[in-house]
């Protein structure tokens, strides 16, 4: 399962900077490769990795990462050489999956700091954490921005199996935009916003499915066509 995680997580990050059908531009700083730093095991579904983020405008270069250095996972950043590395969080909770707002001036986390795994955010120097899901019960996992910043994608087990949910980046109008038997997660936006490719097991096998960014119209991604656009651009 790992491997095949990793895989599906290297096709996203393939589709978000312009690869396959849901690439339409491209993104203003490259991407970090993923599987960065080990999370630990937990009784809650979450990535075997955390994938480093790359801010866009005024803190472009620093890299923002969970890492269990101090003794439990907080989220760090560091300049993109690996110098000044330095904590963002301080808690006894498990704290993961940062994700840059495309402005750099804010993180989106995941934090299991009041009980359950729930979507946080935070100022880019760390300050003012506030918590944006209210999900008692169940577990969110994976925030990912959308390229104007006014919406944010996480997955929720809310439902019973894992969907993707999308609400506004303070927390409101929470909607589920996937509703499946098999379970669907670790969304990411297209360049302008239009669309989501998310990874699914609908349809037995975990593939890379893409839908409108109002949860219509998903299909499954064809990997050999992805692949052949990848090499011969």
């Amino acid at each position: 399962m790992f491997k095949l995680r990793h895989i599906i997580q290297i096709f996203l990050l393939l589709l978000s900077t312009g690869c396959g059908s849901v690439g339409t531009a491209a993104p203003t700083t490259p991407p970090i490769a993923p599987s960065m730093t080990l999370l630990p095991s937990t009784p809650t579904r979450v990535s075997p990795t955390s994938t480093p983020a790359l801010p866009m405008d005024n803190v472009v270069g620093l890299i923002a990462y969970a890492s269990d250095q101090d003794g439990d996972f907080e989220i760090w950043v560091m300049n993109a050489d690996g110098s000044d590395q330095h904590k963002l969080t301080d808690n006894s909770a498990v704290d993961s999956s940062p994700a840059w707002s495309p402005d750099g001036s804010q993180i989106a986390f995941i934090s299991n700091r009041d009980g359950n795994d729930e979507v946080y955010i935070m100022n880019a120097d760390g300050r003012d954490v506030r918590r944006l899901t209210q999900a008692a019960g169940s577990s969110e996992s994976f925030p990912a921005w959308s390229p104007d910043g006014m919406q944010i994608s996480f997955d929720s087990d809310r439902g019973g199996d894992w969907d993707i949910h999308v609400m506004g980046s303070d927390g409101a109008d929470p909607a589920r935009l996937t509703d499946s038997p098999g379970d669907d997660w670790i969304s990411s936006w297209s360049p302008d916003g239009s669309r989501i490719v998310f990874e699914s097991k609908r349809d037995g096998n975990y593939e890379i499915y893409a839908m409108d960014s109002d949860g219509s119209h998903p299909r499954r991604l064809d990997r050999e066509v992805i692949c052949k656009k990848f090499f011969e651009s």
